[in-house]
């Protein structure tokens, strides 16, 4: 049944319809156009039509698909039924608004092209204010940083100020900074909100071994990981509080010092603001540890030359009257012979010259001591990893005609792998173990005990003894250059060899130590640091 515009329109709507400024249509599905206003013929695709060339006109021919679709769409839920949609035509942006009344459907259009592009521009600017936003939130964390971090040399501080920084950027987040020793990750700076248990747990360290752990550790940059608790990786199941992870390897002069990790509790994924932030703390602390590596680098260097200056004056000093006792001795001695021969004393003599040849032979002793002291500062240092426990056996080969027929009991416990020069390491233990054969050789039985542990970035040895020990008070002096604690009648000796333990191992950038009670033995130490890796 045909459907007549003029039953649907009576004269006042027509003329009301007429009015309007906006396109209004009545149009039938199957029969088209029924009613259009003067406004529809200044749509863009309708620009040759007025409203009465289009009565009967079907849409679909020249309107845009979306429009039709619409105008179905609301035919078939009835009378009553309205919807309103965007479409647009012809690059133009209508708001259309349809109705159905006794099987007609009413079609108004409302230009909002205007509205649409002040939309889409202000969408434009907030996302430049947010992007600005996310620039500012990353500039003042890593000017928070900066501030914090000062002209601090220390790495596991400035890792702290790092993790205190990121916790107050990034809410309900947790960060630490990890540290490889042993295969393991072991934390050395946690946020303090992290639960008592997993605090332990990165504490006591994580396996490095997991593929994550292993890429890591070959990554220059940082790893944002999403969806953490749904990894398939043994860190990510050992630490299911997060909901994303980042992972900041520290590196400095191409070489991993340390990694930085960042827990989301409730994020399953970093946005752009979290990761501003992450890569602006990240690329701060990385500057800040280049920074405090050069300035701990220089301090070691001018610490080595005052050391080196200070060792000079005492080496100058010791030179000058440790070398000059025995000249004084051939020279006094040998005047006194010369008398003698003269007096026709020939025993006399004979006993003077046998002192001035025991004080050339000490000044051919101090000599070559001096020579292979300062061979070791010049030697070059080639470092790798060694076995201790191999170089102990070999050393012990080495003095075992020192030891000849005497009890001499070893006790030898396990010993790690060490990064040194093996042959300036051989030479600190052959000192070190000699010196325990000397100095125990009033014992009826000699006990020398050799032994290691790990501290944090450190192996430390001890050589211990049963011999005669030395008076504390005097420790500061074991070390130096032709410094003894004991008579030459006691204990023959130059005075060199634990001062070329104390230079090779200081080449080493260790430590050296002693400890000790007269008659009751000393333990000599050092501290080699570990490789990183």
């Amino acid at each position: 049944m045909s459907v007549q515009p003029e039953f649907l329109l009576p004269s006042t709507a027509r003329r009301l319809f007429d009015c309007l400024p906006e396109p209004f249509a009545l149009l039938d599905p199957a029969q088209g156009v029924l009613y259009a206003n003067p406004a529809w013929a200044r749509l863009p695709a309708r620009a040759v039509r007025s409203g009465a060339d289009l009565i009967g006109f079907d849409l679909a021919q020249d309107t845009s698909p979306p429009l039709m679709q619409l105008v179905r769409q609301v035919a078939r839920q009835g009378d009553g039924a309205t919807l309103t949609a965007e479409v647009t035509c012809d690059e133009t942006w209508y708001q259309a608004f349809l109705f159905v009344h006794e099987q007609c459907v009413g079609l108004r259009l409302l230009d909002i092209t205007a509205h649409k592009m002040l939309s889409e521009r202000v969408t434009v600017l907030a996302q430049q204010h947010q992007d600005l936003q996310t620039e500012a939130d990353a500039l003042q964390a890593f000017s928070a940083f900066i501030e914090a971090a000062g002209s601090e040399a220390d790495l596991r501080v400035l890792a702290a100020a790092a993790v205190q920084v990121v916790h107050t950027a990034l809410r309900e987040t947790d960060a630490g900074y990890f540290e490889l020793h042993d295969g393991t990750w072991h934390a050395t700076t946690l946020s303090d909100q992290i639960p008592p248990p997993l605090r332990v747990l990165l504490t006591t360290g994580l396996p490095a071994n997991s593929p994550l752990a292993a890429l890591v550790t070959r990554s220059a940059t940082p790893l944002l990981l999403e969806h953490w608790r749904a990894l398939d990786d043994a860190v990510a199941q050992a630490t299911p509080l997060y909901e994303a992870v980042a992972l900041a390897p520290i590196q400095i002069q191409g070489t991993l010092h340390g990694l930085l990790a960042i827990g989301h509790r409730t994020q399953q994924r970093w946005d752009t603001r979290s990761r501003s932030i992450l890569q602006a703390v990240w690329r701060s602390l990385g500057l800040v540890a280049e920074r405090a590596n050069t300035a701990q680098r220089l301090l070691r260097k001018r610490e080595a030359l005052e050391a080196a200056n200070a060792e000079l004056e005492a080496f100058a000093h010791s030179v000058s009257h440790d070398l000059r006792a025995p000249v004084r001795h051939v020279q006094g001695f040998a005047s006194l012979a010369k008398h003698a021969l003269e007096q026709q004393n020939y025993e006399g003599a004979q006993r003077y010259l046998g002192v001035i040849a025991e004080s050339s032979r000490r000044m051919n002793l101090l000599i070559d001591d001096l020579l292979q002291f300062s061979k070791f500062a010049e030697q070059p240092l080639r470092q790798q990893e060694v076995q201790l426990a191999a170089l102990v056996e070999e050393v012990r080969g080495m003095i075992e005609p020192e030891v000849g027929q005497r009890c001499v009991r070893w006790q030898i416990g396990e010993l790690p792998t060490v990064w040194a020069d093996p042959s300036l390491l051989r030479q600190v233990l052959l000192n070190l173990l000699s010196n325990a054969v000397k100095y125990t050789g009033q014992r009826e039985q000699a006990i020398i005990d050799v032994s290691a542990e790990s501290r944090p970035g450190e192996q430390v040895v001890h050589v211990r003894d049963n011999g005669a020990g030395f008076d504390p008070k005097y420790q500061g002096r074991l070390f130096g250059v032709f410094q003894r604690l004991h008579r030459q009648e006691e204990f023959e000796g130059t005075g060199v060899g634990l001062a070329t333990v104390k230079r090779i191992i200081h080449r080493h950038t260790g430590r050296v130590w002693a400890e000790g009670r007269p008659g009751e033995g000393a333990t000599f130490s050092f501290a080699l640091p570990e490789r990183r890796t």
